[in-house]
């Protein structure tokens, strides 16, 4: 590859916190090169670093690459692992998404399609490849997930084509932890069924997959798989309406640890479905049966897609997915979401790098610190490769184009001596015009008087504050004169100027 490429920089802000070991970076990157497309679809975090995937196509050739970014978002190296001719994807296919690169202690495993066959890859921290294998079964076969089993192996999930017949398949490949075959199944749903994830059931040995498959009666489906340890079927379920679905994504809910205290598993699944003309992002619980134990559908933006991530599921239950919507009706934008257990919406972000270009997020992975770091791409040419860095509540970049570094202390000057009794909590988040603050502080921190609230922007300048009277109550304050972007507060005593709460808050565009 050219060493041309450059990383270009959008913004970086360093937060340090006083009294506390943590350094939390937010970046937002591109990586481009004028004489060639390039896209990103999927970055790992391991230690402080990202080990990052993708493809090139440039005159001479088409390549696949594995890259590493260091703690702030900054190109260390890159090497191509594949390559093919221009222009010819049957040759070489992509590396499509996020869940088709796995990195666990320290180990680095990758499913692609070359010549119409699955392939497996290993490779070391340097990003030279360790292992080869490619899997030559009749028919067309495309990794789309792949997981490791409890036996050192792995497990991938894609589709097979007959390349004599218009059927495609839902496929699943075994192979242990060398990458030698052990066993491929099929499962059949309509002409046209694929599997999109795979998860692997502790409780009994098995797997459950997810997956879009057609019906002459109701069109694309959602449906799901679960399997014994062999690849045998258990049971089958299809989901969805009379139009056409978006393929579902599982996730395992339950862990090995709560169901040996007694929970019974269950599991997330996230697709999408038109009610009428209303295309609606599609969020449910299944039990262990596949019965649905609640649903939820959401249109809080415009013609939004399924996620176009594997869910990243806390352990509140609450979880988190990225996918697209269209705005204009044709053009599609990324959107970040977060919600509760319940499946309800806690917020939604809509970051992008190119507002009238087709851009696209592939992979979001939590990051040690507490956030996330997400791949993805703009697909509208010229082809650039994306990189961002989010916080737990999805603030970031606070505009586009931006390229400098700003390192800043959380409230400078101030000590962060945040007291558990205290509770300020702010609301909405994030917030445009109103912020309300929910307190309470005990009488024995606060005995007479009242307490300030201060708000601060990241250059330690105070832009708002307001009185906290008695020792509990709500106050409202107006941000409706603050440019959007991510601000500090603190709770600070009348007289010795301690602070005893603190905290983040980010202001939306109006």
């Amino acid at each position: 590859m050219k060493k041309a490429i450059a990383l270009i920089p959008f913004l970086i802000i360093c937060i340090r916190f006083q009294g506390q070991n943590i350094q939390f970076a937010y970046f937002n990157k591109v990586l481009a090169d004028d004489t060639m497309n390039i896209l990103m679809q999927a970055s790992k975090p391991f230690a402080k670093d990202y080990y990052s995937f993708g493809s090139y196509t440039s005159s001479s050739h088409r390549a696949l690459y594995v890259s590493k970014l260091d703690e702030n978002g900054n190109l260390m190296w890159i090497k191509d692992f594949e390559k093919g001719p221009p222009g010819d994807p049957y040759t070489l296919g992509v590396i499509e998404s996020g869940t088709q690169i796995l990195v666990e202690d320290g180990n680095i495993a990758a499913t692609y399609e070359k010549s119409l066959d699955v392939c497996f890859t290993k490779f070391n921290l340097d990003g030279d490849t360790v292992l080869h294998k490619k899997y030559v079964r009749p028919g067309w076969q495309l990794g789309k997930q792949i997981i490791s089993t409890a036996d050192g192996g792995y497990v991938i999930a894609g589709m097979e084509q007959n390349a004599t017949a218009d059927t495609v398949k839902a496929y699943a490949l075994k192979i242990d932890a060398w990458g030698n075959f052990e066993w491929d199944k099929r499962y059949l749903t309509g002409n046209d069924a694929r599997f999109f994830t795979v998860q692997h059931t502790p409780w009994d040995g098995g797997f459950i997959f997810g997956g879009m498959g057609y019906s002459a009666s109701t069109g694309y489906d959602m449906f799901v798989v679960k399997t014994l340890a062999d690849g045998d079927t258990l049971w089958t379920k299809r989901y969805g309406n009379e139009l056409n679905d978006c393929g579902a994504k599982v996730v395992n809910l339950t862990t090995y640890e709560e169901w040996l205290s007694g929970q019974e598993p269950n599991y997330l699944m996230t697709g999408c479905f038109k009610e009428g003309i209303v295309k609606k992002l599609y969020l449910s619980v299944i039990d262990e049966n596949g019965v649905v134990k609640w649903e939820k559908k959401h249109n809080f933006l415009p013609e939004i897609s399924s996620f176009q991530v594997f869910p990243v599921v806390k352990a509140d239950k609450s979880f988190i997915g990225s996918g697209y919507y269209q705005p204009d009706g044709f053009t599609p934008q990324p959107y970040i979401a977060a919600f509760h257990a319940d499946g309800n919406l806690n917020w939604a972000v809509t970051p992008t790098i190119h507002p009238d270009k087709h851009v696209y997020l592939k992979d979001l992975q939590p990051t040690p610190d507490g956030g996330y770091v997400l791949a993805g791409y703009q697909y509208s040419s010229p082809q650039t490769a994306w990189v961002l860095k989010i916080d737990s509540l999805g603030n970031t970049c606070s505009y586009i184009g931006c390229d400098s570094t700003v390192v800043v202390e959380v409230l400078p000057g101030v000590p962060s001596n945040s007291n558990p009794e205290v509770s300020a909590t702010v609301y909405p988040v994030p917030a445009s015009t109103r912020l309300n603050i929910r307190y309470q502080i005990p009488a024995g921190i606060l005995p007479s008087g009242n307490a300030g609230w201060y708000l601060y922007d990241i250059t330690g300048r105070q832009v708002a504050e307001t009185t906290l009277t008695g020792n509990n109550g709500i106050e409202e304050i107006s941000v409706e004169h603050l440019p959007a972007g991510i601000y500090y507060y603190q709770v600070l005593l009348p007289l010795s100027g301690q602070a005893v709460a603190s905290g983040k808050i980010l202001v939306s565009e109006k």
